[in-house]
């Protein structure tokens, strides 16, 4: 009984000093990674393991690592360092802030520009016109000059829907060779 009370009497001293402890070795090797961040909340991790939050310093075999640090509201930092023996990797990250991102896939500004016909494209570019026409005509010289508007009317026939706008020039016909997962085939 008196064994237990001074090993938890010990065990509540260590856990209540403000001493660092001892490092505690995750990670085993010849070579040295030490990692500081500006947040002291930040996690820090080396080949995806915790090593400590806002400043560690672990042993890990030589070679190439994957170094991350991690904090609620800034940049995820991912960087991988060789580090070799009697060299210590000391790494220092200043975080910075996440902003707000806005979806441009599913903006209004896309959605008008692709009922013009103008495809995904950076309108606030200058030479956007340029793009758009010589899209238009690698498109039109691979074949694939269609419209939007006769896309959208083969999609409502294709789907069940009469249209008389596409019956004039019938179906639209896809060579069956077509690669679609070649870029160029979406230009």
């Amino acid at each position: 009984m008196r064994s237990k009370l001074l090993l938890t009497t010990a065990l509540l001293f260590v856990a209540c000093t403000k001493e660092k402890l001892p490092e505690m070795y995750l990670l085993q090797g010849a070579c040295e990674v030490s990692v500081k961040s500006d947040v002291k909340s930040s996690n820090i991790l080396v080949d995806g393991i915790l090593i400590g939050h806002g400043e560690a310093s672990t042993k890990v075999p030589c070679g190439q690592k994957k170094i991350q640090v991690l904090a609620g509201g800034k940049w995820t930092i991912e960087e991988y360092k060789n580090v070799e023996a009697r060299l210590p990797l000391e790494l220092s990250y200043q975080m910075h802030d996440l902003r707000e991102v806005k979806d441009w896939a599913m903006s209004s500004e896309l959605v008008e520009q692709l009922q013009k016909g103008q495809g995904p494209i950076d309108v606030k570019n200058q030479k956007y016109k340029e793009i758009i026409e010589l899209r238009a005509k690698q498109r039109a010289e691979q074949g694939f000059s269609f419209t939007v508007a006769e896309l959208t009317a083969a999609a409502k026939k294709a789907a069940g829907g009469a249209d008389d706008a596409t019956s004039e020039g019938g179906p639209i016909k896809i060579d069956p060779n077509t690669n679609f997962d070649d870029p160029k085939t979406w230009m």
